[in-house]
């Protein structure tokens, strides 16, 4: 009986280290999934800081690129445009020396003669205006 008893510890040992065992099998295989996900989502992380970087340079290219696109327009065609171009944008001393101008001055005498042009064309067609 005494055998028996020890052979039953004995089985009780063996299931128990057994057991523990696969605890902490499981135990390592739940923190190497921990880590993983860690890596991916670090990894993921990275990988969309990146792709702000590389967004941020090609908008910043583009940006650049409408720039010189839009200076080079100017350039070229700002004298014909002289009279129709908005105030503000003669306000920026940057402007200037696409405009060849000294001061927004300049262009303002334009847009007045333009807009008294159009006003006197509007009251010589409506000719009930009280403009007149």
């Amino acid at each position: 009986m005494l055998a028996k008893f020890a052979e039953d510890d004995r089985i009780e040992q063996m299931n128990a280290q057994k057991r523990r065992m696969k605890q902490l099998e499981h135990k390592r295989a739940v923190e190497q999934l921990l880590a993983d996900r860690r890596a991916q989502f670090a990894a993921e992380r990275e990988r969309e800081i990146e792709e702000r970087r590389e967004a941020s340079k090609l908008e910043e290219f583009r940006r650049q690129l409408i720039e010189e696109e839009r200076q080079k327009l100017l350039r070229e065609h700002a004298t014909k445009l002289l009279g129709y171009l908005p105030k503000v944008f003669c306000m920026r001393p940057l402007n200037y020396g696409l405009l060849e101008l000294s001061s927004p001055n300049q262009v303002a005498r334009p847009m007045r003669a333009t807009l008294a042009l159009k006003t006197a064309r509007l009251c010589t067609q409506c000719r009930g205006c009280l403009l007149h």
